[in-house]
Order: structure tokens, then C-alpha cells, then sequence
């Protein structure tokens, strides 16, 4: 294991979030742990990170991670994609909100099989391989009214458009 030390200043820190989130990105992080400097107007967050040294260098499991990132925008529907999004952006509010990572909440690949399988019930979201039962039983209702979006469009989209008869 190895530590790398960040200093966040509270004004102007978007340059020193970048590295950070590049680095928790590019290795694989056991523990971070943050404290608030408090220096006037030069305050700071100065965070430590631990994490495990890859026998693989950072360029290369970037090239791999890019290769093996899937686009489902090419997989999903235009419906289906757009209630994929829209659960993204559920999931990325929760995290904010629950100050967690959002991959923590629901991967990806979770969220387009619900999309995929139309789950409409707590039994068919937890038939999603991997899936943990108490997520699920804790954002299902949120997961659900998202997903019903999903079928609504899909029962707009396949009903026949009926022009009603013009006034005579």
C-alpha cells in the first residue's frame, strides 16, 4: 500500500479536484481520509489517500479501462436510454445527497438491466444478478417511479394513432 496527500483550497480548487478525481480514478483507493484546515481566506481540505500500488502502470489500465467500457446508448433503445439517463441522474443526486460514490449506490449495468427487464416491482429489480437486497428494498420506490416512465412512454409509442373524425 501507498499514501498520496492532496491539498483542496476552498476557493478556486477546480485544477486540484481534477488531479484528485484523476487519481481516484486511475488506482484502486482502500481508504481516503479528510481534514478541514482551517487558515482564514487559504482554508483547505487536506485529504490522504490510500491505496494498493498496480503492478500494471496508469497508462495501460486506462487503455484497458477504455476498452472495456460499454456505450448503451448503441445497446438501449432511444426510450429505453433516456430512462437509463434519467436513472443516472437519480442515482448521481442520491450520492451528493448521502455523500457517498455513486458507484457504491447502483453500477451501470444494474441500471440498464432494469431498464432492459422493464422492472415494474421490487421482486424483478431483485432478480438483477448482483443486486443487494437492502438497496433495493431502501431506493425501490425511487428506482420504480423512475422505471415507470419507461412503460408509460413504451405504451404511448406502440398505441396506433387514431385521428378523431373532423367536425362536420
Amino acid at each position: 500500500m501507498a499514501l498520496k496527500f492532496f491539498e483542496i483550497p476552498t476557493y478556486a480548487s477546480c485544477e486540484a479536484e481534477d488531479e484528485l478525481n484523476a487519481f481516484l480514478c486511475s488506482h484502486r483507493v482502500v481508504s481516503t481520509e479528510r481534514k478541514f484546515v482551517d487558515v482564514g481566506r487559504n482554508s483547505y481540505w487536506a485529504i490522504c489517500v490510500d491505496y494498493l500500488i498496480d503492478s500494471r502502470s496508469p497508462t495501460s489500465s486506462k487503455l484497458n479501462a477504455g476498452r472495456n467500457r460499454i456505450d448503451y446508448k448503441s445497446i438501449l433503445s432511444a426510450e429505453e436510454f433516456t430512462v437509463y439517463l434519467k436513472l443516472r441522474e437519480w442515482r448521481k443526486a442520491t450520492a451528493m445527497q448521502e455523500a457517498i460514490p455513486v458507484y457504491s449506490l447502483f453500477h451501470n449495468e444494474h441500471l440498464a438491466q432494469m431498464v432492459q427487464h422493464r422492472c415494474s416491482t421490487i421482486e424483478e429489480l431483485l432478480a438483477i444478478d448482483s443486486l443487494d437486497q437492502n438497496k433495493v428494498s431502501k431506493y425501490a420506490p425511487q428506482l420504480l417511479a423512475v422505471l415507470a416512465e419507461l412503460g408509460s412512454r413504451v405504451d404511448a409509442s406502440s398505441e396506433p394513432s387514431v385521428r378523431p373524425d373532423p367536425p362536420v
